[in-house]
């Protein structure tokens, strides 16, 4: 499938990964380059061949990581953030950038492909908790 036909899901699939490994980076103090991560991902060595809608989510979500990252934390009750799964960190820093920032996707369908992902990618329950958390936030 070509760059340019990709679907809205893949994309966010894509974006999910791409913030997936730079939270693995820093979180294990590594040196990272935002670009070459998503480029990577997108297997592409040129960022302007990434779909624009992948390009915003990715750049909102690191331009306003510190904001993202408190809205999760602030909205945790049993959980700290520390805890959490970093598959589910990267799923909620995909869809409230999304959502917050890109702003042209309904609440549903975000919350819809957020599960998706997770169901995708985490433990078979940790959907119920990302449904509930984007439910209360968005």
């Amino acid at each position: 499938m070509s760059r340019e036909n990709m679907t809205r899901t893949s994309q966010r699939e894509k974006v999910m990964q791409s913030i997936y490994q730079l939270l693995f980076d820093i979180d294990n103090n590594i040196e990272y380059d935002a670009t070459v991560i998503i480029n990577s991902v997108f297997n592409t060595s040129d960022f302007s061949l990434i779909p624009e809608f992948a390009q915003k989510i990715y750049v909102y979500a690191l331009d306003n990581f510190e904001d993202i990252k408190k809205i999760i934390k602030d909205n945790l009750t049993t959980w700290s953030y520390e805890r959490l799964d970093p598959i589910v960190k990267a799923v909620l820093f995909t869809a409230l950038s999304e959502y917050i920032y890109v702003k042209d996707t309904p609440k549903t369908v975000v919350i819809n492909e957020a599960i998706k992902l997770t169901k995708s990618y985490a433990s078979v329950t940790d959907y119920k908790f990302v449904n509930s958390l984007l439910d209360k936030v968005l």
